[in-house]
């Protein structure tokens, strides 16, 4: 009997597998897609909402942002308003999508809207996402790795996203709550921006092979893009393209926070374009795990 099980373990590592089982669920991260616009007047107020709502959530989620649907700014790309506007039909912002999964029967929500919900989605999911990478500084080259086991025997493909966010963006927003002052544009902090997706759009297909699946790419980090304040975030997918299966994020360069750790949004420290502008009026406020909520207010009109 010894010798059949040594055969057998011994089989299974030929074949890649590992003679432990692979456990019948794993602990999920869930993506929160934010969609949001600089030509939209009620989006800072949507983003505190959405600040406010997490801010009281004990499930880990990984925030993206993107910029579409209202027009184009400096940060929309095709990627953005195709998720947007072809997948998801959304026609306003800012909203704010769930893991791709309907929540009070609808999949597309109004920031203004989330004060009260609860998210329906289980806090376990059918597969792991992990993230390996290695970033060189002088090339800006990124090689990754995501790969993972999964518990679900009958699936054998899913759809993988790897995208690279940024943190920090400071450029203009329009803001309807300082419009009565005649500032039209403030100077706002962008966070969490989606710059560009590492595969396709809505993922690349990767195949389940003894209860694992593992994908290597590369990608050339923009040199307009501050490489400490970035992250990359995988996702998988039925290939469907929905719900959002499990999703992890790592902060692109080691040994920092990719920037998480900047204040959600509004402005810090003058810092970005437009630092010789002055402003009339800071609020601060605290939030409970740390990050400080800073709107400033400006009577000028910013180009």
């Amino acid at each position: 009997m010894m010798k059949r099980i040594l055969i057998y373990s011994l089989l299974m590592l030929a074949m890649g597998m590992s003679a432990q089982e692979v456990p019948t669920f794993f602990p999920r991260k869930f993506l929160l897609e934010h969609f949001t616009s600089a030509n939209c007047n009620q989006c800072p107020m949507g983003m505190k909402y959405i600040v406010e709502y997490l801010d009281k959530q004990t499930t880990p989620y990984i925030w993206v942002s993107h910029h579409a649907v209202y027009g184009t700014d400096e940060y929309t790309i095709p990627a953005s308003n195709a998720i947007a506007m072809n997948y998801l039909g959304m026609n306003t912002v800012p909203s704010v999508v769930f893991n791709r999964s309907k929540q009070d029967g609808l999949m597309v929500i109004g920031a203004w809207t989330i004060e009260n919900l609860v998210v329906k989605d289980d806090t376990v999911a059918e597969a792991s996402v992990v993230i390996e990478h290695q970033f060189d500084v002088a090339t800006r080259r990124l090689d990754v790795t995501v790969s993972g086991q999964v518990a679900n025997r009958d699936r054998k493909e899913y759809l993988l996203s790897i995208l690279i966010k940024e943190n920090g963006l400071v450029g203009k927003q329009e803001d309807a709550y300082c419009s009565w002052k005649g500032a039209k544009w403030q100077e706002y902090m962008h966070p969490r921006v989606v710059r560009d997706f590492v595969t396709a759009t809505f993922g690349d297909t990767v195949r389940v092979e003894n209860q694992a699946y593992n994908y290597t790419t590369s990608y050339i980090i923009d040199e307009t893009w501050v490489p400490e304040n970035c992250c990359v975030v995988a996702y998988l997918t039925p290939l469907e393209k929905s719900p959002v299966i499990n999703a992890e994020q790592v902060a692109l360069v080691a040994g920092t926070e990719g920037g998480e750790q900047y204040g959600p949004y509004g402005i810090t420290e003058g810092k970005g374009p437009n630092t010789s502008i002055s402003f009339d009026s800071v609020r601060v406020t605290r939030l409970s795990k740390g990050q400080l909520e800073m709107m400033m207010t400006s009577s000028r009109t910013i180009k």
